[in-house]
C-alpha cells in the first residue's frame, strides 16, 4: 500500500508538476511596500506580531523597504 503513495507514482508526479506551475506568486515591489506602510493607521501603543509599531514602520520605511522587499520576495 505504501508504494501507491510514493513520489515515483506517475499520477502523483504529474499532479505535483501541475501544482508547482499553477501556484505562482508575483513579487512585491518597493513602491507597493511603501504605499502599504504609508496607509497604516497610527496606533502608537499597538504593535504587530513582530513588535514593531505602525509609527515606527512609517519613520523607518525608507531605510528598511529594500530589506522587506527582499524578505517578501524570497523564494
Amino acid at each position: 500500500m505504501a508504494n501507491r503513495f510514493s513520489p515515483t507514482n506517475a499520477a502523483f508526479t504529474t499532479f505535483k508538476k501541475s501544482i508547482s506551475k499553477s501556484f505562482v506568486l508575483d513579487g512585491i515591489c518597493t513602491e507597493e511596500i511603501i504605499a502599504r506602510i504609508t496607509n497604516l493607521k497610527n496606533l502608537h501603543l499597538r504593535t504587530g506580531i513582530d513588535g514593531i509599531s505602525a509609527s515606527f514602520s512609517k519613520l523607518a520605511k525608507g531605510t528598511v523597504v529594500s530589506i522587506r522587499a527582499a524578505l517578501f520576495n524570497r523564494v
